[in-house]
């Protein structure tokens, strides 16, 4: 990132969250104001689209042209987030104050994503997007329906089928409650208390660290939900940990990658699948976490046996007692970890909240669980 940008990249990546904390909370509801969540969604992507441009700079090109590509993409999100409401009374009209906003929002938004999600995806994207300009020349069954393409662009654009749609309605509303929530947990110690946990209760057995590596990332997976996030948290000790102990390095990093995998599917943070899953079928998101323990379970107990057999078949051994943290001290520190936990099945399970709010907790005196709604 170029110096001259880091002040401006880290109020928008603070605005994020903050915005998206303010949603969930229903804070235009409480100032009597009425927005669209499509209109949230477009000031959101305004924001990630510029800090996105901001914080991957490509070096050829000078610095103004990644501000104003941002701007301009950001303007593009922004006269959508004020016109939207409009916009929906007079779908008929399709003129170019929609379709060049159009264009810039979706500019930005593709060169953000080439520069931080890699060109194979922002080249699916091109090739589908292509597809929908261009397939009604398409022979038999790959034939598509033709529109305009200015229609085709606010589709894209506008339309709850397009960009600001589902997937994004969800992370932006669900997901990130649950992001703020483990990331508050692992920045007040969640990760290092759960693997000195699992250092104690496992760290001796046979194969010892690469079953810390398992119990580790299952427990952490349980807070987080990402699998980055708990290969980043507890690789960094448990794969060390597996080298040293004579399991070879292809091995360590496969069983950490497998086991933080999991806590993808780890109650009661889970990935983002699941809100999406819970989204589609129409059903709350407590259903998808009863539905996955069992499966959940399987998976880490199955991954325990295979790390088992095979440290029994090369003579694997683990630490000895003295090296680990000690059990009393482990469970001392993971004690203050089990409150949020708690209070997140609680207003999950018991009241019946979002899963955005009960991540974050809020509870306010106008609205009780019957009149929980999703942000």
């Amino acid at each position: 990132m170029r110096p001259a940008m880091r002040p401006v990249a880290a109020v928008l990546a603070t605005s994020l969250p903050i915005l998206g904390i303010l949603w969930i909370f229903n804070l235009p509801d409480r100032l009597g104001m009425v927005f669209v969540t499509e209109q949230y969604l477009a000031v959101l992507l305004g924001l990630g689209v510029l800090a996105a441009l901001l914080t991957r700079p490509q070096p050829p090109l000078p610095a103004v042209f990644d501000l104003l590509l941002g701007v301009l993409s950001l303007a593009g999100w922004w006269w959508l987030a004020v016109n939207y409401q409009d916009w929906l009374l007079d779908p008929v009209n399709r003129g170019p104050e929609k379709w060049v906003p159009a264009l810039a929002a979706l500019a930005g938004l593709f060169e953000a994503t080439r520069r931080h999600c890699g060109l194979v995806l922002t080249l699916l994207g091109l090739g589908f997007m292509v597809y929908g300009f261009l397939g009604h020349f398409a022979p038999g069954i790959f034939e598509a329906a033709y529109l305009t393409p200015p229609r085709y662009l606010l589709y894209l654009y506008n339309d709850t089928n397009g960009v600001p749609g589902l997937v994004l309605g969800v992370a932006a509303t669900q997901i990130l409650g649950f992001i703020v929530f483990g990331a508050v947990l692992t920045a007040v110690g969640g990760s290092a208390a759960m693997t000195d946990l699992a250092m104690s209760a496992m760290g001796h057995r046979r194969g010892g660290p690469a079953k810390v590596a398992i119990l580790a990332s299952s427990l952490f997976g349980t807070l987080s939900g990402s699998t980055v996030a708990n290969v980043m948290s507890t690789g960094v000790v448990t794969i060390p940990m597996m080298k040293k102990s004579g399991w070879p390095a292809r091995h360590a990093a496969a069983i950490e990658a497998v086991a933080s995998n999991g806590g993808q599917i780890a109650p009661p943070v889970m990935g983002a699948t699941a809100f999406i899953i819970a989204e589609f079928l129409q059903i709350s998101y407590a259903e998808v976490v009863l539905a996955a323990l069992i499966p959940a379970a399987f998976y880490y107990i199955l991954l325990y046996r295979q790390v088992d057999s095979y440290a029994a078949a090369h003579g694997l051994e683990g630490a000895p007692r003295e090296t680990l943290p000690k059990m009393t001290t482990a469970l001392k520190g993971s004690l203050p970890l089990v409150l949020p936990l708690a209070v997140l099945m609680y207003f999950l399970f018991w009241l019946g909240y979002s899963p955005g709010k009960s991540a974050l907790y809020h509870v306010s005196r106008d609205e009780g669980p019957a009149g929980v709604r999703l942000a």
